[in-house]
């Protein structure tokens, strides 16, 4: 069977650096992808097996690869797994025979999709197209790199080091003064000029939050506004060394009693935001920084919601719908601070079994396992839980709001009760 085939689609894209590579031993599905993709203006390589596919990301970047999971030697999970290093490429994993084990899998791992074949035409345009719109943000970021280290200077004379993040949102640089380091964030300028004074208020908003609450697991913000000369708006944090708790729980196996010392911390820092009459309602694994010594920090409240406040949402800010609670559905401006507690469970589940409490093979189906189903997904993994953690979090994720916990009071109650902080007892 022939091996390595390199095709440059288009001369538009002959110095394109988004390229994509498709890994298959079926030469059907591999000309299928070529065809296709390459009659829409994609850079598009070909691999027979794992090992083809590795010589080739050692020669050239790739923006997206699609493999199958069953080939010789090594499987399409492998090859995802070594290439993890690789943070800016996305995975789709292709199956004709498919497996939730497998999905779920690949899904911690960060894949970008786990798709059955047969495939349909639309959904492979789907996911190019997506992968080509992330990969245009990064681009976009990369040559602003120059702007915001001239708007980090006109900042209070902050010295830039490095770009640490980037999204659709913004971008967060690694910056210094007087040899301390932080962390600024800096909006990113919206074409829409009413979409962008939205993003501005929230901005400031989040800002303002953040500076008036200080709790040791959230992170703190010491300055935000607007920079004069370049009308940027800037955010200066702590700088927090770590990773998600997203990243965290795909890179590590957590002992029993870090992930309640985890969930803990998580607790106090929700409590912290609702004394304050904050509704956070983004509450998800990525909005969760972990430091090397397991201490917690509660970010992004972008989104959130203070009593009182005019500012209200559109539809583009609602929210991450696997963690959202089943009222926010219905209307999302009229929650409460239970809807915060359900998300808290969602995630707390995750935590402790590896698995979302209620999803689907789509969004649909995930709302709907949200709103209506009785069941957990690994419930037996669920019930191998310490009874205390079994407890708290089905009364957290109960449908009804006015069932939970009314708030994050009545949970640290529950807790004591339970002397749920005694860790070392759950140290399996």
């Amino acid at each position: 069977m022939k091996k390595t085939d390199i095709t440059d689609s288009s001369e538009i894209n002959e110095n394109s650096d988004f390229r994509v590579l498709v890994v298959d031993d079926e030469e059907s599905i591999t000309n299928l992808f070529k065809d296709l993709l390459s009659s829409k203006g994609y850079a598009v390589d070909t691999a027979v097996d794992a090992e083809d596919a590795l010589n080739l990301l050692g020669k050239r970047v790739y923006s997206i690869v699609f493999t199958d999971v069953n080939m010789p030697e090594k499987s399409g999970i492998e090859l995802q797994n070594l290439s993890l290093s690789k943070r800016n490429m996305d995975f789709v994993i292709m199956t004709g025979f498919p497996n939730v084990k497998d999905a779920v899998k690949v899904i911690k791992m960060g894949a970008l999709d786990y798709m059955q074949k047969p495939f349909k035409i639309k959904d492979i345009l789907e996911k190019v197209s997506e992968s080509y719109k992330k990969h245009t943000f990064r681009k976009k970021a990369e040559l602003n790199i120059k702007d915001t280290v001239t708007i980090s200077k006109s900042i209070l004379e902050y010295k830039t080091r490095k770009m640490i993040g980037s999204g659709n949102a913004g971008i967060v640089m690694l910056v210094e003064k007087e040899g301390l380091e932080y962390a600024m964030k800096i909006l990113r300028k919206e074409p829409n000029a009413e979409i962008q004074k939205k993003n501005i208020r929230r901005f400031l908003q989040e800002g303002r939050i953040l500076s008036e609450i200080n709790h040791p697991n959230i992170v703190k913000v010491f300055d935000y506004g607007i920079s004069d000369e370049q009308s940027a708006p800037y955010m200066i944090m702590e700088y927090i060394k770590g990773s998600t708790l997203k990243e965290y729980m795909n890179e590590f196996e957590i002992p029993m009693n870090n992930k309640i010392k985890i969930f803990l911390q998580i607790i106090e820092a929700l409590n912290a935001i609702h004394k304050a009459e904050i509704i956070h309602r983004d509450m998800k694994p990525a909005n969760i920084l972990i430091t090397e010594h397991l201490n917690v920090k509660l970010v992004d409240f972008g989104i959130a919601k203070v009593k009182y406040s005019s500012l209200t949402l559109t539809s583009d800010m609602f929210g991450s719908p696997a963690y959202m609670a089943p009222e926010c559905f219905n209307s999302f401006n009229d929650i409460n601070f239970n809807a915060d507690i359900f998300s808290l469970g969602v995630l707390g589940y995750e935590l402790f079994t590896g698995d979302l409490p209620f999803s689907g093979d789509s969004i649909f189906e995930t709302i709907y396992a949200i709103r209506k189903s009785k069941k957990y997904k690994n419930e037996k993994m669920f019930l191998q839980l310490p009874d205390c953690i079994q407890k708290i979090l089905t009364k957290m994720l109960i449908k009804n709001p006015e069932h939970r916990f009314g708030d994050t009071k009545e949970c640290l109650h529950f807790i004591k009760q339970n002397n749920l902080r005694n860790v070392d007892d759950f140290n399996i």
